[in-house]
């Protein structure tokens, strides 16, 4: 047995399958970026999700064509998204008429093409968050223990 004849080996074997597991539940932006584009709603909100909280830059282009979704709940986790990487919603409201949101979406490209849209760096909390993760962002929860104080989420 490999396992009697040396610790070593043992420990080798035991780190190699950790780092095998590890890399299997991991998935690159780029894997998201994918799942950007599935038929489930809740597999694009999930990979909006992913993206903001990794900081993805590369997902700002993708993430602005996402606020025209026919999905209530993939928009609105969009402008939360886009809202955390660049701290700008250009007045886009995920719940307004099409008309009005159409509008928001051509401000968002404006500034896209006029270069007036900045990325933040991944560890750079938005204003009044710097005791919030991103994914305590998402849902409103907060590290202080009074469920009455919790932060409201992105805006």
């Amino acid at each position: 047995m490999i396992l009697r004849r040396s610790p070593f080996t043992f420990c080798a074997l035991v780190v190699a399958a950790s780092l095998v597991l590890s890399a299997a539940g991991c998935q690159s932006s780029a894997a998201h970026r994918r799942r950007l584009s599935s038929r489930n709603p809740l597999e694009r909100a999930q990979a909006v999700v992913r993206l903001a909280e990794m900081g993805d830059r590369g997902a700002v282009h993708p993430l602005v064509e996402l606020l025209e979704d026919p999905d209530r709940a993939v928009r609105m986790y969009t402008i939360l998204a886009l809202t955390r990487l660049c701290g700008e919603d250009f007045d886009y409201k995920y719940y307004e008429p099409e008309a009005e949101r159409a509008a928001a979406v051509r401000r968002w490209r404006a500034a896209l093409r006029n270069g007036e849209v900045t990325v933040r760096r991944a560890a750079e909390p938005v204003a009044g968050e710097s005791h919030t993760t991103s994914a305590q962002a998402f849902d409103g929860r907060s590290t202080r223990g009074d469920p009455d104080e919790r932060d409201p989420p992105i805006p």
